[in-house]
């Protein structure tokens, strides 16, 4: 849903911010030169200010138009072309760190970013329709990947192959997409802890700008939503020095006992992917954001 001029209180994400590369052809970035013209019309158009800024004048009322910039994943793009241009506009913005990758592992989605990127699309639907007729069969049906029609709203920007290939891996049981995509890498010769080295901020950037595996919080149980939220919470306490007060849910998924976590670890604001802006009746943890596509198509 693209931005308009009637939306006063707005969350814009980003996820890569940099030029498309040959290389990672897996993945839609939003190109430097596009994020700067996106920030110098949010400083035009709107205060720019934080996530608790925004929600503030929301149930305040407030007559100015507001808007808070925010980036999922801490990668080191992000830090390398976005924070620059952050600062040259005098904007502040919330990051949402995968802390897993600091312990080497690449969340799943950017694995599957990567084998999109060096193996064709139609070629990864096959290989997954193979793999779980012949190590899952009872499973084979419920997450067979069709190249005929989409199978979600979502992603709609990309080609139906790609799109309802990331469905299908992203609901797939956990352990089974981990074999999976352990599999092909395997095949491929990809070593995961130099892949995250490249892709992710290390403690050093994490700091300086002063969730843990990244699994969607719906694929978990109660208990193992308490211990990733709390293992998230304490790492980056060690590295910046406090608990961090806001959220972002992989995938944008959320679940009642998900959001009882967020509240017992006491974090205020939780941030989701409905494309729309900030009402007054929206819950905290419940946080909507338009993406960088929203703010590319708007009308402001």
């Amino acid at each position: 849903m693209p931005i308009t001029r009637n939306d006063h209180y707005i969350i814009v994400n980003y996820h890569y911010v940099e030029n498309p590369r040959p290389d990672f052809s897996g993945i839609f970035p939003c190109p430097v030169k596009e994020f700067e013209r996106q920030v110098a019309q949010m400083s035009r158009s709107f205060k720019i200010t934080t996530l608790e800024g925004v929600y503030e004048a929301c149930a305040s009322h407030a007559p100015e138009k507001v808007a808070a910039i925010t980036f999922d994943d801490g990668l080191n793009d992000q830090y390398e072309n976005a924070v620059p241009l952050l600062k040259k506009y005098g904007a502040p913005a919330s990051f949402f760190i995968i802390t897993s990758t600091l312990d080497g592992v690449v969340p799943s989605a950017h694995k599957i970013h990567v084998l999109l990127s060096r193996v064709p699309s139609d070629e990864l639907v096959c290989t997954l329709n193979s793999f779980m007729e012949s190590a899952h069969h009872d499973l084979a049906a419920r997450f067979h990947v069709p190249r005929d029609r989409r199978i979600s709203k979502r992603r709609m920007h990309e080609d139906i192959a790609v799109a309802n290939f990331k469905e299908t891996v992203s609901a797939l049981p956990i352990e089974i997409k981990n074999q999976y995509i352990a599999r092909v890498f395997a095949s491929m010769g990809i070593e995961e802890s130099n892949l995250a080295q490249e892709l992710f901020m290390d403690r050093a950037r994490i700091a300086s700008l002063h969730s843990d595996s990244h699994d969607a919080l719906t694929a978990l149980g109660a208990a193992e939503i308490r211990h990733d939220v709390r293992e998230s919470q304490r790492k980056l306490h060690a590295i910046v020095g406090e608990a961090p007060v806001s959220f972002s849910y992989p995938f944008g998924l959320t679940s009642t006992a998900s959001l009882e976590a967020l509240e017992e670890e006491k974090v205020k604001y939780a941030v989701t992917v409905d494309a729309r802006a900030l009402t007054h009746d929206d819950h905290r943890l419940l946080t909507p954001r338009f993406d960088t596509n929203d703010m590319r198509d708007g009308d402001l």
